[in-house]
């Protein structure tokens, strides 16, 4: 499974985890930043420097804040100065995770332990200065008429 990118004009690009890591560069115990954690992690600002130097970013600077949304619709909306020791978990015992695959977030100066999301599937870069404070929660992509009972 890959994650996609999403970039300032809705552009969307595809990276598999291990293709991430490799862009990051070095990588690391996650337990060095996460204590009760486990894996192998990238840090997330090594990562997007990397992927912004291949020519991936495009118009008005540093994002204000990162969304991630996992695959069962939780996503988490975090201001760019709380990432600055976020980093992303790809592996466990040199295997793709089991629990949390494609990737899982941590975000140890985040401002919730709810800003640490499991199964990341999707990556959007936003330049929104004035979106605020975290926010976390489920996405409801179920319509009302999907919610009423066929009788």
């Amino acid at each position: 499974m890959n994650v996609v990118v999403v970039t300032e004009g809705n552009r969307m690009e595809q990276y598999g985890a291990p293709q991430m890591a490799e862009m990051a560069g070095e990588r690391f115990d996650i337990a060095e930043r996460v204590p009760e954690a486990e894996g192998t992690a990238f840090d997330f600002h090594a990562w997007f420097e990397a992927w912004r130097k291949a020519g991936n970013e495009s118009g008005s600077g540093m994002p204000s804040h990162l969304k991630v949304e996992a695959a069962d619709e939780f996503a988490a909306t975090i201001p760019w100065y709380e990432l600055g020791k976020a980093a992303f978990v790809y592996e466990s015992n040199g295997k793709p995770l089991s629990k949390g695959f494609p990737l899982r977030l941590y975000v140890p100066d985040g401002s919730s332990k709810c800003l640490n999301v499991k199964s990341v599937v999707r990556i959007a870069l936003l330049h929104e200065p004035g979106a605020g404070d975290a926010a976390y929660g489920f996405m409801n992509r179920v319509s009302p008429d999907e919610m009423r009972i066929k009788r």
